[in-house]
């Protein structure tokens, strides 16, 4: 109870369903919270090293890093690249919507003019 938060009289009105969801509401937002930690401590090694390397005798300034992604990228900076769909994907999209549809017999009726 004292991880969710609630009352003892809050936790005894709670459905099992809905007292299932609040444990996994509570365990998503402690990964999230235990990822935002590991991914600022990453950036803050990255930084040094960043750092060191700038400093290090014999670097010089033309070849010095101006960021830490220059350093180093992580796998959740990587930007996730969208192709656009063919005309005959969207084609295959529309047509199998169009026969789910016409299996309901809910979208069968014909439209009012």
């Amino acid at each position: 109870m004292s991880r969710l938060h609630i009352t003892p009289f809050e936790f005894y009105r709670l459905s099992p369903a809905e007292f299932y969801t609040a444990i996994q509401d509570h365990q998503i937002r402690e990964q999230s919270k235990l990822e935002t930690q590991v991914h600022s401590i990453y950036e803050a090694v990255r930084l040094h090293g960043m750092w060191m390397y700038n400093f290090t005798p014999g670097v010089k300034k033309a070849d010095m890093l101006k960021t830490p992604t220059k350093l180093c990228k992580f796998a959740w900076e990587e930007e996730k690249v969208i192709k656009p769909q063919s005309t005959d994907q969207m084609k295959s999209v529309v047509n199998s919507i169009h026969s789910l549809m016409k299996k309901n017999k809910k979208f069968n009726a014909k439209p009012k003019q």
